[in-house]
């Protein structure tokens, strides 16, 4: 089933932006005591986050829809359209979270939690700690922000280049 974000739920256990993840119930092989652990440390982030997503869709559907006629002045229905939109980017990164518990889950089931996806190095353990569902060492994870951020800027530059290209043309067109 997909929901208004993009994200699939075929199974209640597994949600991913765009694609559906099959849901590996034990992990497969010889798993060490830590990759168990790490198991049940996912899959209790998971369905904490979950559970988290689907108490603030509840909130968002017990609200009046913004400019309702039960509503009052113009600031609060800018109030109530605000938090609206504060809700639906909570859920937005909730899914992403667990989307993100979802990639590390299935590599713990796997036997390959704490192990780099990109370089694969151990990722150390302090980091695992603060960020449990992280597939990337510090290293990796510098080096794929960068990436994500000089991406972001080039877009942001050649938004504000076609905007500049629009306003002159417009411009041009009010002398004619």
């Amino acid at each position: 089933m997909m929901n208004g974000l993009g994200l699939v739920h075929e199974n209640p256990d597994i949600m991913s932006r765009g694609e559906a993840i099959t849901f590996i119930g034990e992990p497969s092989g010889s798993v060490d005591d830590q990759q168990a652990s790490a198991v049940k440390t996912l899959r209790e982030m998971r369905d904490q986050t979950l559970a988290r997503i689907e108490s603030v869709r509840h909130r968002l559907r017990d609200q009046p829809e913004a400019g309702s006629a039960d509503e009052g002045d113009g600031a609060d229905q800018a109030f109530d359209l605000y938090d609206r939109s504060q809700m639906a980017w909570l859920i937005q990164n909730l899914e992403v979270k667990a989307h993100q518990l979802n990639l590390a889950l299935e590599r713990a089931l796997e036997g390959g939690y704490g192990v780099c996806s990109r370089c694969h190095q151990p990722i150390p353990s302090e980091r695992l700690e603060l960020v449990p569902e992280t597939t990337l060492c510090v290293s990796c994870a510098s080096a794929h922000e960068r990436t994500a951020s000089r991406e972001a800027g080039l877009y942001a530059a050649r938004a504000n280049r076609a905007a500049a290209r629009y306003a002159a043309e417009a411009v041009d067109d009010e002398r004619e």
